[in-house]
């Protein structure tokens, strides 16, 4: 009786877990990758280091299995991403550079 017991408490206990955030971690990588190439490291810098301390705490969360966290953390690494390359883009323009 007790093995019906430990299958019904994992497969309940699965149903609350958070899903694995595996989207947004692919989003979060790809939004740095390309406000790294637009060159937001240097022209953005402000942008640039909240997004990678979110996108770093989302893997640390991601490795701990923390997936909730994990998501919350790629989710503003890619809002700050993408800010880093508008506002590098923005600058860019500014500054006369195509």
């Amino acid at each position: 009786m007790s093995w019906l017991a430990v299958i019904l408490v994992a497969f309940f206990g699965a149903g609350c877990a958070a899903p694995n955030p595996i989207q947004e971690y692919s989003i979060a990588r790809a939004a740095m990758q390309a406000a790294r190439s637009e060159g937001a490291p240097r022209l953005a810098a402000a942008f640039w280091l909240k997004a990678e301390d979110h996108y770093q705490k989302g893997e640390r969360y991601y490795r701990q299995n923390d997936f909730a966290r994990a998501r919350e953390q790629f989710d503003l690494a890619r809002e700050f991403a993408e800010k880093a390359e508008n506002a590098t883009r923005l600058r860019k323009a500014q500054q006369g550079e195509f």
